[in-house]
């Protein structure tokens, strides 16, 4: 169901996003790599990770490229992670709601005009479930 979800989510992701300049896309890869989510090639570049990524909005705004948003590789089992992009600016959550309430309430108080509070409550939740999502396949993997 996941995996239908993602797909189904990839194909209805906000032109916007696609049209961001490669420096965003390159920051995540950088970061998947670092992370081991997915695997460093010999060639070194960068593009060949274009497909095998997914960049998905929880919440963006609709007159600007700036947003929050969920990432990860195309993998049956890796993880989400989640990020506030501001233009070309890219901050990669830390994975724990306890550390990232902070900026994503700072992000929201920042861009007021283009969120409501019903935006915030949702995003939260969705941020909260992917979280707890990535502890459980932790859990799972120990065993």
């Amino acid at each position: 169901m996941k995996q239908i979800t993602i797909l189904v989510l990839l194909f209805s992701i906000n032109s916007s996003l696609f049209s961001q300049t490669t420096s965003v896309r390159d920051s995540i890869i950088k970061y998947l790599i670092h992370v081991s989510e997915i695997d460093t090639i010999c060639s070194g570049k960068i593009s060949y990770y274009y497909d095998g990524i997914y960049i998905v909005p929880i919440k963006e705004c609709k007159t600007n490229v700036i947003g929050i948003y969920r990432f990860g590789a195309n993998t049956d089992h890796g993880n989400e992670f989640v990020c506030i992009i501001n233009g070309t600016q890219i901050t990669i959550l830390k994975g724990s709601i306890e550390e990232d309430i902070k900026p994503i309430l700072d992000f929201f108080d920042e861009n007021k005009g283009c969120f409501k509070n019903d935006d915030i409550v949702h995003c939260l939740k969705e941020i909260i479930e992917i979280y707890e999502s990535n502890n459980s396949q932790k859990v799972y993997m120990r065993w």
